[in-house]
């Protein structure tokens, strides 16, 4: 993120294999992995990200994932993708 200032090498010898501004979880719904909330997300897919600190994702197909929100604790994507299956299915019943 935008705090990290550790150099490359660095997170690598941390165990992170890769630095990019976007990643793909290949999942239903697929979730587009960034630091920054994105402004448009793609059709069917759930931006799952960052940067706010504490403040809650804004729109349905937003997550907040910033360690003020996670308790500082590291996220299962299987649990995550749960809660938005769950969410939606909510979501559905209440229209």
């Amino acid at each position: 993120g935008n705090h990290d200032v550790h150099r490359t090498r660095d997170l690598r010898e941390a165990g992170f294999g890769a630095e990019c501004a976007v990643a793909v979880y290949a999942s239903d719904p697929p979730l587009v992995l960034t630091h920054i909330p994105l402004r448009n997300i793609p059709p069917g897919a759930v931006n799952v990200h960052g940067h706010i600190h504490a403040h809650p994702a804004v729109g349905p197909r937003r997550v907040n994932v910033s360690v003020e929100r996670t308790g500082w604790m590291p996220q299962r994507m299987d649990l995550l993708l749960k809660q938005l299956q769950d969410a939606e299915e909510q979501r559905r019943g209440e229209q």
